[in-house]
């Protein structure tokens, strides 16, 4: 685990994506996040309608990490879906989705507070964009949604999941609003 000092939320580059995979593959080792292993990490973490990315690092001591690592990563979509649009009250282009926010299990539980601090970075960049957020998640995530909750995220729906593999059963997820 880091130490606090050092820690810092900064733009993603595209030079850290090879870190930011190998951090998402300890949260998916760790939580089953993303459910299934994308066939090309790197490219997952860049959707098509990506609109601005973040990452929480902190000192490493691997060359490979050129001294810093990736202790989470959050990106901001344009793309949120009609159906997330009609429960919020407000037009398509007045969101942005938060997407792929994830915390090295690691970095966890050591007072960084960093899924709570990528989730402000994104909602300073919201509110200078014009646009609030809206998130979904995973039902059966409680730390996620613990997170959410005391946030502030206010609740607005549910859905199945559009994601869901046929021979799978369906995935409940639960849709938020930022306070």
């Amino acid at each position: 685990m880091p130490p606090a000092k050092g820690v810092r939320i900064r733009a993603r580059e595209q030079e850290d994506l090879p870190a930011c995979v190998r951090t998402l593959r300890a949260v998916h080792d760790h939580d089953r996040y993303p459910m299934y292993w994308p066939d090309d990490p790197g490219n997952w973490l860049r959707p098509p309608s990506i609109i601005a990315a973040w990452v929480a690092t902190g000192p490493s001591g691997s060359r490979a990490d050129h001294g810093q690592q990736v202790l989470g990563h959050i990106c901001v979509v344009s793309d949120v879906g009609a159906d997330i649009a009609a429960l919020t009250g407000f037009d398509g282009d007045q969101l942005a989705g938060v997407s792929r926010l994830f915390v090295a299990p690691g970095a966890r539980g050591h007072g960084l507070g960093l899924g709570g601090r990528l989730l402000d970075r994104a909602r300073t960049w919201a509110a200078g964009a014009g646009r609030q957020l809206v998130l979904d998640v995973v039902d059966e995530r409680s730390p996620a949604v613990a997170l959410y909750e005391r946030q502030g995220w206010r609740r607005i729906g549910d859905r199945v999941a559009s994601w869901t593999r046929e021979q799978d059963s369906p995935v409940c997820e639960r849709l938020y609003l930022q306070p």
